[in-house]
């Protein structure tokens, strides 16, 4: 009931009347109505006489002594521990699930329905003990977040982001892939020298003049002719007649062009990934494309140009063709990290270049070809339908690795996105939780309160004396107020307990709303009372905690001039709220009787202890002298007055206050 300090409540005449049965007992006794000894007929219970219960009448109750069987008990152990036995049996039918699997609970009989109970909390148990990796993002997600099969993502700043990943991962793969193809290169020297010993060895024999023709040219036979007549040719090799018998015969422009573009890649690929004013380094995959694809075209025209001429006719340039191919494809797909869209596009312009180079070379060169050398263009030919062959699967298999490297790719990137968004939404769901637990938890209790009860459950506290000491304070100068509503006992036993509930709800509401007016906190509601302090939480607060108590600064000094004031002024908002309630009250009529509210109030001033007590349905209480007195004078006064102490009147002495017997 009510809007602030929000507590779970039970109206109706049975609460009513438990409470009248507790206020009519005795000391170690059980005090219970008709009702309860019906229901348990051999509790041992004694029947006392009639008495006259407030608001109920005369009624027929029953005790029970509770002492007397403990010093009963106390004489026999033996009874002790059949009544320990027969006690805990009745305990044994409750199954807690939170305690599935404890070694306590495996000496307990359970029935059978717990036992299936117990079996299946166990495996769910286990299921969310067992780990698992995170699953893999499915088809139909990423095909919801991509288009083009898979080769791009819809969103521009997904695809934008993809990239700039791929570009900072494949950062230093590129400066391996560009030293891999000077290696390259230079191994292709290497060739052409050990390549050039050995024909010099085989034409220099008259036995494969035909063969020497054939494959390798005249030149080259006329070369090794000349090798076999001076012994001293082999120390005279030329750069010429190393490139010629290469795999790819690169000229010195040729390959003054390819480290131009080698040293420009390299120095641009640092610049974009050092440079702050390029945030987005996917820049850096198009360079490293370009850099590929002009490669490609420079030595593609070179090995074509060398086919041309006729002096240089041989049968080698098919085989220089597929070596520029195979060698900057397989670079480009290891070590540049470039999406599959631009790698599918260089293979592409590889395969205009490698047919609308070489056919134009092959079908003039088998019309024109004569004499001894009538052969070459056929094993040229013949070389490059074989190169093309090859070059089909090859392609197709390096395409395929590609395609599917890059989906995988996309779909790791997918699932970090979609695991941060998760992340990021969880981290809002709990922080909109934690704030909405936390006002709920202000609502409860004292704002101060709340961060002092979250820092004892941080370190901890096992000792009681120690988390009491954390979470009570002190004050003085408190003004408490006890307020009841007159003949409520009556009302509730013949009004339906949800109206009553709808009635105090609304009745308790008025007062909520004039605390802040007035300076004052709720600390609870008990049934139809209201209890509620100026001081404690708000007003002027003069309250030293427990560590201030125990030094120099709890008394004396400024707290001690300030002490009487701060209590006038809490006195005078408590005794002006009373009044409000008063007023207030008067305007919500009792449902089915259609009287107005009448309120029983008394105030009291003076100093306190505040604190959480417990450890279950945690709850502010405030105990001392002065919340005993205020409730004195609530139960003592009289409707629609207030009924304070001398104390109090001594404070707020301009009230037109009665003195009282």
């Amino acid at each position: 009931v009510g809007t602030k300090n929000l507590r779970f409540c039970l109206f109706g005449d049975t609460m009513n009347t438990a409470a009248r049965m507790e206020q009519k007992s005795s000391p170690e006794c059980i005090h219970v109505t008709q009702d309860v000894v019906d229901l348990v007929p051999d509790g041992g219970w004694e029947k006392l006489k009639k008495m006259e219960v407030k608001g109920k009448g005369t009624m027929q109750t029953y005790i029970l002594r509770v002492g007397r069987e403990l010093d009963n008990q106390s004489d026999n152990a033996d009874d002790d521990d059949n009544s320990f036995i027969t006690c805990s049996s009745s305990l044994v039918k409750f199954f807690n699930p939170m305690f599935v699997g404890d070694k306590d609970d495996e000496s307990v009989g359970l029935s059978d329905g717990n036992d299936l109970s117990r079996g299946r909390l166990t495996s769910m148990q286990s299921e969310l003990d067992t780990y698992e990796d995170v699953l893999p993002v499915k088809d139909t997600v990423f095909k919801g977040h991509t288009k083009w099969f898979g080769m791009t993502f819809r969103k521009g700043h997904i695809e934008r982001a993809f990239l700039d990943g791929q570009a900072r991962l494949h950062k230093n793969a590129v400066y391996y892939g560009y030293m891999l193809y000077v290696l390259v290169l230079l191994s292709n020297y290497l060739y052409g020298y050990i390549y050039l010993l050995f024909e010099i060895g085989i034409c220099a024999e008259p036995l494969f003049k035909d063969f020497c023709l054939t494959n390798n040219g005249e030149g080259p036979y006329l070369e090794a002719q000349s090798a076999a007549e001076d012994p001293q040719y082999r120390q005279t090799v030329g750069y010429a007649e190393l490139i010629g018998n290469s795999v790819f015969e690169m000229t010195p422009w040729c390959a003054g062009i390819l480290l131009a573009l080698l040293a420009l890649g390299f120095g641009l690929h640092w610049y974009f990934h050092r440079s702050r004013r390029l945030k987005n380094k996917s820049w850096a995959l198009l360079l490293v494309w370009a850099i590929y694809l002009m490669n490609l075209i420079v030595m593609m025209l070179t090995a074509m140009v060398f086919a041309k001429q006729p002096e240089n006719m041989s049968a080698q340039w098919p085989t220089s063709v597929f070596f520029v191919i195979v060698t900057l494809s397989t670079l480009l797909l290891f070590f540049s990290g470039i999406p599959f869209a631009l790698y599918f596009l260089w293979w592409i312009v590889a395969a205009a270049l490698f047919f609308g180079l070489c056919i134009p070379v092959i079908l003039p060169g088998a019309d024109t070809s004569q004499g001894q050398a009538s052969f070459t263009p056929i094993i040229a030919g013949t070389d490059f339908i074989e190169y093309t062959v090859q070059l089909t699967p090859f392609g197709a298999a390096l395409l395929i690795g590609a395609y599917l490297n890059d989906i995988r790719s996309r779909k790791r990137f997918l699932q970090r996105i979609l695991m941060i968004n998760q992340q990021e939404q969880i981290i809002r769901e709990k922080t909109k939780n934690e704030r909405m637990q936390r006002n709920f938890l202000e609502n409860i209790l004292p704002p101060s309160l709340v961060g002092d009860l979250k820092e004892a459950q941080q370190v901890h506290l096992q000792s009681t004396f120690k988390r009491t000491k954390s979470l009570s304070q002190r004050h003085m100068g408190v003004s408490v107020l006890f307020a009841d509503l007159v003949g409520f006992t009556a009302f509730a036993a013949q009004v339906d307990p949800f109206k009553v509930m709808v009635f105090l709800n609304d009745l308790f509401q008025v007062f909520d709303g004039m605390c802040d007016e007035y300076n004052v906190y709720k600390i609870e509601t008990i049934g139809d009372c209201y209890v509620a302090t100026v001081g404690v939480v708000t007003g002027e607060l003069v309250s030293p905690s427990p560590r201030e108590v125990d030094t120099k600064h709890s008394s004396g000094g400024k707290r001690g001039v300030c002490c009487t004031d701060a209590s006038t002024l809490n006195a005078r908002d408590l005794v002006a709220f009373a009044k409000a309630m008063i007023r207030g009250s008067r305007d919500v009529m009792k449902p089915i009787v259609n009287t107005p509210a009448i309120m029983r109030v008394g105030i009291h001033t003076g100093s306190c202890v505040s604190g959480i007590i417990g450890t279950k349905n945690l709850k502010f209480c405030l105990l001392g002298d002065a919340v005993e007195t205020a409730a004195e004078m609530e139960s003592t006064g009289t409707p629609d007055c207030i009924h304070a102490s001398e104390a109090l009147v001594g404070l707020v002495s301009d009230e037109k206050w009665e003195k009282c017997k």
